[in-house]
């Protein structure tokens, strides 16, 4: 049960790892890029599909 634990606990602490190693990646790359033109397409792609799920729902919900 020890060994379980140990290995588990290993596990973990090299998941965070590698996913704050990833962030900091992501980041460096998001400071690179300079034109306003990049960061607003990126953050149209997030919006709309946010929004399109929203409205499906609620015409999901008053169509019942």
């Amino acid at each position: 049960m020890f060994t379980l634990k140990k290995s588990l606990l290993l596990l973990f602490f090299l998941g965070t790892i590698n996913l704050s190693l990833c962030e900091q990646e992501r980041n460096a790359e998001e400071e690179r890029r300079d034109e306003p033109d990049e960061r607003n397409a990126e953050v149209e792609k997030r919006f709309f599909p946010i929004v399109g799920k929203l409205l499906f729902g609620l015409s999901g919900l008053l169509g019942k």
